[in-house]
């Protein structure tokens, strides 16, 4: 009797576990209700109560089932939702609730749909909250807060010490934020101005007036706290690459990277390294949280650097002369780059100028490297043989002096010639040299050459050909 009784029983619970399932309803939004047209843009969302369950998440978008405006954003157990920069108007907005189960597992419930009203009107004026108007003592590091302006999509923001002065930062587009954070420290002790100012399509709002507070005085000094940074002034996004990778070594507790979009900025990472993708204006900041006697501060360095199209260098021609104490080289190169250049070694040092003068005769390497960071290019410079390497006359009388006949560049570069051919006047070759050697001594075959004008042609390593003519004196 007592197993019969235990299992019912347990039958008894599982049923009550299933129609309690069962009787589990997703919600419905009843602020506005499903289809409503003209909703107000500070509308709040809310919905029926559902019991049972851990708690709610909401997402809202521009789709069925989309994100685009609200992602995910969990409602605990409140049934109800306020968006914080409001909805867009004139827009049909799609709710879709998700329920949490005790257990670990969640449902999404179908989207329910509203659409908001055709805001006609620019918005009205909005409130400092952080810090409160009127304050004292605040520091210098401080956030600005301000408060929704219903039907505002932006904000412009200026920060001065004079009333409506923007000594500190002149008029800035903050977009739809309702937070900004000064990119360096306030001044201490100062009164400080703040003027702020919601619009929308329509226009800005009207007649917005300054707030104030004032900063109290700090016992930290940024300047001992402040990271340093390396960070380049210009990074090249290298031809034939999508993105480029800026990273920094900067030593601080933490970074942000901004684009700068038609005067507004935008935070994207937070990261050591971050990937860029198009060209623009950024700017970037290193940043150590510092307390002291209870006074906590930002300690913030700040570095603006733009990303520019770029290239590694063609170089076209170099172009040798010979001057009075050696050769002259210039550099003739193409490309989208911003380029210096180096001689003989990569390591440099690099100069901004193509025009290298009075170098030393022979073949030399050349360097040109992207100071936007797409590479180095490297060419192969050749000296060219000359007709002044060549002696004009010589004295083969065995006094030790001038007593052969040779190829003698400055300083003894001879790797470039390979092959010189000596003539009479009437074209008999009468001796053929190599660099190497001491040279012709005025003989053929034993017979000593008379006092004459005599012929040579030469030939380089690279087929380069030269000829002059010279003369024997006995």
């Amino acid at each position: 009797m007592n197993s019969i009784w235990h299992d019912c029983l347990f039958c008894t619970i599982i049923l009550l576990g299933y129609f309690g399932s069962a009787q589990l309803q997703c919600p419905k939004i009843d602020n506005p209700v499903n289809g409503d047209t003209d909703v107000p843009v500070d509308t709040q969302v809310s919905w029926n109560v559902v019991g049972g369950i851990d708690g709610y998440s909401v997402s809202l978008g521009t789709t069925e089932g989309g994100s685009d405006i609200l992602n995910s954003r969990s409602a605990a157990l409140v049934n109800f939702l306020t968006p914080v920069v409001g909805l867009p108007d004139n827009t049909e907005i799609f709710v879709t609730i998700s329920l949490f189960l005790d257990d670990g597992t969640f449902i999404t419930c179908p989207s329910e749909k509203f659409t908001t009203v055709d805001v006609m009107t620019p918005p009205n004026c909005t409130t400092l909250n952080q810090p409160l108007p009127g304050a004292e003592d605040v520091n210098s590091g401080e956030e600005l807060v301000w408060d929704y302006a219903p039907t505002a999509t932006g904000y412009k923001l200026s920060i001065g010490v004079t009333e409506m002065g923007e000594e500190l930062l002149a008029e800035t587009d903050i977009g739809n934020n309702l937070s900004y954070r000064p990119v360096e420290n306030l001044p201490l002790n100062t009164r400080l101005f703040i003027t702020i100012t919601p619009y929308n399509e329509n226009g800005d709002a009207q007649s917005c007036s300054f707030q104030t507070f004032t900063t109290g005085a700090s016992n930290i000094d940024c300047d001992q706290f402040r990271p340093e940074t390396n960070m380049p002034e210009v990074i090249g996004l290298c031809k034939g690459s999508s993105t480029v990778i800026v990273s920094t070594d900067d030593r601080a507790q933490g970074f942000r990277w901004y684009r700068i979009e038609e005067g507004s900025e935008v935070l994207f990472s937070e990261e050591e390294a971050v990937t860029i993708s198009a060209v623009g204006e950024y700017r970037y900041e290193a940043y150590n949280s510092v307390s002291l006697f209870g006074d906590t501060s930002e300690c913030t360095r700040i570095h603006s650097f733009s990303v520019v199209d770029s290239e590694i260098a063609t170089i076209e021609e170099v172009k040798a002369e010979r001057g009075r104490f050696g050769i002259n080289i210039e550099v003739i190169t193409s490309g989208i780059g911003n380029y210096e250049y180096a001689l003989d070694t990569i390591e440099g040092p690099y100069t901004d100028s193509a025009i290298f003068t009075s170098i030393a005769e022979g073949n030399h390497n050349i360097f040109v490297r992207d100071k936007n960071g797409c590479g180095i290019s490297e060419y192969f410079f050749v000296q060219s043989i000359a007709r002044k390497d060549f002696p004009v006359f010589f004295t083969p009388n065995n006094d030790g002096i001038n007593d052969y006949w040779q190829f003698t560049p400055m300083n003894g570069v001879i790797a470039n010639l390979k092959m010189i051919f000596i003539f009479d006047r009437y074209g008999n070759l009468l001796s053929q040299l190599v660099p190497e050697s001491i040279g012709w001594d005025g003989t053929v075959n034993g017979k000593a050459m008379p006092s004459s004008t005599y012929w040579y042609k030469a030939t380089s390593v690279y087929d380069e050909t030269i000829g002059g003519y010279f003369a024997l004196k006995r």
